[in-house]
Order: C-alpha cells, then sequence, then structure tokens
C-alpha cells in the first residue's frame, strides 16, 4: 500500500503594520513566507507475519521579517537607523536595526520499521534518521544606529540637521556574521517486543536510542567550560568562550507497558469490561536553533561599538564616528551562550490507569500520570555581581548561560467518561486535577522579569509551580454526524455527510511572578527580584519600600508608601510595616515565590462544521472534497490572564488582567484521494 500527502502554505503581510506600524514609505518591511509538507508511506506485507513499513517525510519553513522589494530598491535602502527624541515626535528614518531576519529549516526524516511476528512474541525495530539543514537570519544592527536627542538649546530635530547625538544621544553598530547554518544529522535505532503472556496479559518492552548531533558548533565561539563555575575563572577573552559543544551519547530511551483484563472478580471488573494498564518511559528532547541564534548575537560571536553622548549638544558628526566604527572584541560585552557539555533535557513518564465498560454504554476511565524532568534548559547568570560590588570575575561583563539545571515535576489524576449514543453522536468528558513544579518554565522570560532564578547561585530557590500550571482542567468534546433526509435525492445530496463537533474547555487560572523592579540583593539584576509578603489582609495595591531605596533614610527599616508621588517627587509617608501587602526590602531575597499568584480562570468554546461531497472517477472511489468551518471561542468569551506584577509598574496599581484573543474563524476546503 502507498500513499502520499502534501500541504503548502504560504502567508504574508506586506507591508507589516504589525510589527512596524508607523514606518515610513521608504522604510517598509514585511514578514510571511510559504511553508511545505510532504509525506509518503510504503506499507509491504511479506507474510503474515512480517510487514515493513517505510516512510519519507519533507518539511520546509521559511519564514522571514525583512525589508519590502520597494524598500531593498530604493536609494535610502541601506541607511542607518535614525532615531528621535519625543520633543519633536517624528517618525525614524531607516530600516529598524533589527531587519532583516528570518527562520528557513529543511527537515528530510526517513523511518523504516520491520514487524516480525513469532510464538507470543511481536518483534519490531528500525530506526529514525533526520536531516536538518537550517538558514537563520540573526537580528543584528549591521547598518547601525544613531538616536538624535534634545540638548545645548537645540530641539532633536536641530542636532540631527547639525549632526550632534545631543544629551543622552547614542551611535550604535553590531559586527559579526548574520546568517548561521546549525546543520546536523539525528540518529534514532529502536527495538521493542510485545509480549502476549496470556490472553489477558500482555507486556511491552522497548529500546530506543537518540542522538542529536552539537548545533552550537556551527558558530565560532560556541561555549564556555561549565564545570570551572561562576566566573570561569583563569579564563581568558575570548577564549574562554571557544570550547566545543560536547556530543551527548548517552540518550537510551527504554520503554515498557502491560495491560491486563481480570478474569476473577466479575462483580467489580465484570467479564472481559474491564482492562488495567501502566507504562514507564523515557523521552529526550533536542537543542533547539534558537539558543544557537542567541549565542550568534552576543559577544564574543558579535562585537558592537556604541558612544554616548554627554551633556550639551552631545556627540559631533555622529555619521562620521558611525562610519569609522570597526570591530572591536569587548571582554565586558553580555554574552549569551551555552554549557560545553549541554546534555539533551530528559523526561521521564509513568502512568497507571483503570478502563471499565459501565452499564448502558458508558466508558469511564481512571489514571494517573505523572513526569519528572531533569537536565532541563534553563538560564543562569555565571558572573553576577555580588552585594553590589563588582562581579566575581571582573575581567568579564555579564555571561548568560544556557544549562541543564533545570528540573521539574507533574502529577495528575485524570477521570473520562465517553458515552455513544447511537452509531451517528458520540460524547466524552474528562477532568484532570494536577500539580505542576518546576525551577525554571523557560530559557524565554515566561513569568516575571526575568527568565534567571532569583538567587543566582541557587537554582533551587526558584523551585515552584510552573507557568504552564493548570490545577484543574475540564472539557468536553462531541461529535455528531448529523441526520439527513432520505425523502428523495436531492434533500439527500444536500444533507448528506454534514457533521458538527465541538470542543468546550474550562481551566483555572494561570500563574505568573510579582517582583519589585529594584536590584535589592546586588547580583547586578532588577528584573528577579521578589518583594517581602508581610500582610495577606492588605490591598494588593498597598504596598511599600524600605526607604534606604530610594535614599529617604540610611537605616533598613523605616518603610514608605509605594506610590507614584512618592517615586517622582519623593514626597513620601512612612507607615508601619504591617501596613502593605508587600514590601521591597533594603537588601537580601523575598519570600513570596516564583508564580504565586493565579489570575482567574478560562472558559473556551470550539467549534466546527464540514462537509464531505465524494467525487468518484474511474476507481478512484474515495476521492472527496471536503469543506470546513472552524469556530475558535465562537462565544467571544473574555478570558483573562495573570499580568507579570512590577511593584514599579502602573500596570500593578490596575489589576485588570491581560485578555486573551477574541473570536476566530477559520475556513478550508481540501481535496482527499
Amino acid at each position: 500500500m502507498l500513499t502520499g500527502a502534501y500541504i503548502r502554505d504560504d502567508s504574508s503581510l506586506t507591508p507589516d503594520f504589525f510589527a512596524n506600524p508607523i514606518n515610513l514609505p521608504q522604510f517598509e518591511t514585511l514578514q510571511g513566507g510559504p511553508s511545505q509538507l510532504f509525506r509518503g508511506q510504503w506499507t509491504h506485507i511479506f507474510s503474515s507475519r512480517m510487514v515493513n513499513e517505510l516512510r519519507f517525510s519533507y518539511t520546509n519553513i521559511d519564514f522571514a521579517f525583512s525589508q519590502t522589494a520597494a524598500t531593498l530598491a530604493g536609494p535610502l535602502a541601506n541607511i542607518p537607523e535614525i532615531d528621535f527624541g519625543a520633543d519633536v515626535g517624528f517618525p525614524s528614518l531607516g530600516v529598524p536595526a533589527g531587519f532583516p531576519q528570518g527562520r528557513g529549516h529543511k527537515t528530510t526524516q526517513a523511518q523504516d520499521a520491520l514487524s516480525y511476528s513469532v510464538g507470543r512474541h511481536t518483534l519490531k525495530g528500525g530506526v529514525d534518521v533526520t536531516f536538518l539543514t537550517v538558514r537563520d537570519e540573526v537580528p543584528f544592527n549591521s547598518r547601525g544606529d544613531i538616536s538624535y536627542l534634545q540638548g545645548g538649546g537645540f530641539t532633536s530635530l536641530g542636532n540631527f540637521v547639525d549632526d550632534f547625538t545631543g544629551q543622552g544621544g547614542s551611535i550604535s553598530k553590531v559586527f559579526g556574521n548574520p546568517v548561521i547554518n546549525p546543520n546536523t544529522t539525528i540518529y534514532a535505532p529502536y527495538i521493542q517486543d510485545t509480549y502476549r503472556v496470556k490472553s489477558n496479559l500482555t507486556f511491552t518492552f522497548g529500546l530506543r536510542y537518540e542522538y542529536w548531533g552539537t548545533l552550537e558548533n556551527s558558530v565560532q565561539f560556541p561555549a564556555i567550560n561549565y564545570k570551572l563555575g561562576f566566573g570561569i575563572p583563569g579564563s581568558t577573552f575570548p577564549n574562554a568562550f571557544s570550547f566545543q559543544q560536547q556530543p551527548d551519547k548517552t540518550n537510551f530511551a527504554p520503554r515498557l507497558g502491560f495491560a491486563y483484563t481480570p478474569h476473577w472478580g466479575q462483580r467489580i471488573f465484570g467479564q472481559d469490561k474491564t482492562v488495567i494498564r501502566g507504562g514507564y518511559g523515557i523521552f529526550y528532547d533536542g537543542l533547539f536553533t534558537n539558543i544557537v541564534d542567541n549565542t550568534a548575537a552576543t559577544s564574543p560571536n558579535a562585537t558592537g561599538a556604541t558612544v554616548i553622548g554627554g551633556t550639551g549638544r552631545g556627540s559631533a558628526n555622529a555619521m562620521a564616528q558611525l562610519a569609522a566604527f570597526v570591530p572591536v572584541p569587548n571582554a565586558f560585552a553580555t554574552a549569551d551562550t551555552i554549557a560545553n557539555n549541554l546534555k539533551n533535557p530528559m523526561t521521564q513518564q509513568y502512568n497507571f490507569d483503570i478502563q471499565r465498560e459501565l452499564p448502558s454504554g458508558f466508558i469511564m476511565t481512571v489514571a494517573y500520570v505523572g513526569t519528572r524532568g531533569d537536565n532541563l534548559f534553563v538560564n543562569q547568570d555565571y558572573n553576577p555581581t555580588v552585594n553590589f560590588g563588582p562581579r566575581i570575575n571582573s575581567n568579564f561583563g555579564d555571561i548568560l548561560v544556557r544549562s541543564n539545571a533545570g528540573h521539574s515535576n507533574y502529577n495528575a489524576l485524570q477521570v473520562e467518561v465517553e458515552k455513544r449514543l447511537n452509531t451517528s453522536f458520540t460524547v466524552r468528558g474528562s477532568y484532570t486535577y494536577s500539580k505542576f513544579m518546576d525551577n525554571g518554565s523557560e530559557v524565554f522570560t515566561s513569568t516575571g522579569g526575568s527568565s534567571v532564578s532569583e538567587n543566582p547561585f541557587n537554582q533551587n530557590s526558584d523551585y515552584g509551580p510552573s507557568a504552564f500550571d493548570r490545577r484543574h482542567r475540564f472539557e468536553m468534546a462531541y461529535v455528531w454526524q448529523l441526520p439527513y433526509s432520505r425523502r428523495d435525492a436531492i434533500l439527500k445530496a444536500l444533507t448528506d455527510r454534514w457533521q458538527w463537533s465541538s470542543v468546550a474547555s474550562v481551566e483555572s487560572g494561570t500563574p505568573d511572578t510579582v517582583y519589585d523592579g529594584f536590584d535589592v540583593n546586588g547580583d547586578g539584576r532588577s528584573g528577579n527580584d521578589r518583594p517581602l509578603l508581610i500582610n495577606k489582609s492588605a490591598s494588593l495595591n498597598n504596598n511599600g519600600i524600605d526607604g534606604v531605596q530610594l535614599g529617604l533614610t540610611a537605616t533598613p527599616g523605616t518603610f514608605f508608601a509605594l506610590t507614584q508621588d512618592c517615586l517622582n517627587t519623593g514626597v513620601c509617608n512612612a507607615f508601619p510595616e504591617n501596613t502593605f501587602h508587600f514590601v521591597i526590602p533594603a537588601g537580601g531575597l523575598g519570600t513570596i515565590g516564583r508564580n504565586s499568584q493565579y489570575g482567574p480562570g478560562q472558559v473556551f468554546w470550539d467549534t466546527s462544521i464540514e462537509r464531505r461531497f465524494p467525487i468518484p472517477i474511474g476507481k478512484l472511489e474515495s476521492q472527496s472534497l471536503m469543506f470546513r468551518a472552524e469556530f475558535f471561542n465562537v462565544l467571544n468569551h473574555p478570558n483573562l490572564y495573570t499580568p507579570t506584577y512590577n511593584l514599579l509598574s502602573p500596570l500593578y496599581n490596575d489589576p485588570a488582567a491581560y485578555v486573551l484573543g477574541g473570536r476566530t474563524i477559520k475556513f478550508w476546503l481540501r481535496y482527499e484521494f
């Protein structure tokens, strides 16, 4: 049997009013590109005991944020980005500095599996081979940027005309390789045995091995020696970042499971109406290329030059200075890198369920599902400042390292009930109670002010609810083959083969983090410090700050109301500490946990209707044309999720949460054969 399918999607937003809504016509950009998928399968039955399955797939995405053709053809296509101060309100000149950028990935995958049955065993072995070809355009400020501000008695426009940066204006440019090719070949052989011990008891044993390659070695400076510890002592610049990523060759993934139908206790289990299942497996994740992109975009793979204008009119001859910039390695520039021994994240999954057929045709499943994640990707600040002093290694700037210091735990109780009312209507309801904990949910900021732990020397101090924790979730789904008229051929043709399906879900709110906006613990970061929880009964927007943080006192312990007037004018009112819900201390670590604030729950109802039109042509009886309309959040229910709370931001004083998108409608027309 030979099967095949091809899907192509093209998207384009030209000009890109989403990313650059106020660009002048000469500097317009676009976003979009094609995505393609081809897949094929050849199933060859050699005999009643042996079957071979060969699968092949090819995917291609080529998405870009780049200049339009008209912009590239214009005479001003390559001028630097020129920004003006708020005093004149002029739009920028030039294409934004982060353009072009893009992601082009071609994935070719071949899978072969041979199954052979002998006695009570069904053996299966095979291999997955994936060739990944990548062309990523890293967002570089390669053309340069000049910010003209007011100063010296002149407006920002006046300083632009005379080519002065103005007070605090800047000139900057980045040098490096804006295109990287982290290609790799992924191998994954496996073998499996399904052993039918008895008619009612089956065991499955399997082993898989995965090798993902070393994507980071595609850049000149891939990694640091992680074993040296914080500050990477004894290292020199840029040699400290020249270590090769070590291949992870230990990714063995055993799998085992069983299925058992009791033939005893029929009063409880019924006659062949109960199945007990359990399983355990190890799974691995890969190194996604966005991490490589970040390494390529920062020091020492990319180096930049920046001039900040001083007082008065600032720095003169800004354009000439920009043209004279040359790449000079800077050991004090912020570096994004990885640990040289970075491994593939590993997840252990274990589950146990009981499925029982109940009277009236109901099928009920009760399950426990657990996972444990180890060697997960997190960000670690490997060269923080200590107690507001110098960095651990004063010969380097800030070093952000992607490492395997993350871990997670997920435990869930799941209950599902399914009922097939008749041949045309099936309904299913499920409820999940779960708890998801980790010490870092993402290598990119997902909750709170930073993806780095509050205590840079103790990643586990951030252990708490995951950003993806949803304690309660209820879902109901149905599929209804609509009835059709049998009165005559015309009505039957109009009403036959319609299907209506829906999924309704209700889940508890999303977690997020309260942070204070100050560098309280003196590690050089202000986005990851959290306040002290003092009085739960006080209003959420009634918060205080130790006067030491604002220079109002030299003695810690006097707390002032954290208001905009206090921050803007310095006129602050002191109150007892227990007056406030949160307080920003004079120093140290906060007591409020990461992701400890939960917002309101969310409700969605998505529905779709489709109609299949058979198109018989000769022997191709299964040809059809399908029309499908999908409605997401069809009732346009406003769903709120928890904002990130910064005590210094007016957002915190406005308890309204962010709104998740409204109604979306999609129409599909698909041809099948």
